[in-house]
């Protein structure tokens, strides 16, 4: 059981196991102030973070690291949360229930016109039954605790810090 340090510096342990295989990152930056928002109370489909991955190895986890910039814009309304839930497909089936949750935001406020940025910064680690071949898409979805709040996703770097998504192939 050595770790072995190859001349062209990578490391290999062994059987393969913990080594990362593949790195996919998705991180929208159009160059213009791109912002998803919504104020339905029910999940909205952020598709540009939208982060498939085809593993190519067999029986794999699959680390996700999400980083996302969030805000909430309200003005009737006292309080300004909302809620990201992370979902997946295997090989194009059907979207999986939400495997986590992040909820945000700021309740107690008095007054009218509210704003308040916050930070969405979420791991985990997924162990899903696939075939090689098959890609896993991992998908984000944004609701406000309320009509009155306009919960928003910064996607792009002119915004502020982008959102970022992150998914490594670790070997099992």
């Amino acid at each position: 059981n050595n770790i072995v340090l190859a001349s062209d510096g990578k490391v290999t342990f062994p059987q393969n196991t913990g080594n990362i295989l593949q790195v996919v990152q998705v991180a929208p930056n159009s160059g213009s102030s791109t912002v998803f928002s919504t104020t339905s109370t029910s999940g909205q489909h952020i598709s540009a973070l939208d982060t498939s991955i085809t593993p190519v190895a067999a029986g794999s986890k699959l680390f996700v690291m999400m980083n996302l910039r969030t805000q909430n814009d309200y003005s009737s309304d006292a309080n300004g949360r909302h809620t990201i839930n992370m979902a997946q497909t295997i090989g194009g089936g059907s979207l999986s229930s939400t495997l986590i949750q992040g909820f945000n935001g700021i309740y107690g406020y008095t007054g009218n016109s509210r704003n308040n940025y916050l930070n969405h910064a979420m791991t985990f680690l997924d162990t899903p039954s696939y075939s090689l071949g098959q890609a896993i898409v991992y998908k984000f979805y944004l609701s406000s605790d309320t009509g009155n709040n306009t919960a928003k996703v910064l996607l792009d770097s002119s915004s502020g810090p982008r959102s970022q998504i992150t998914v490594m192939e670790v070997a099992a």
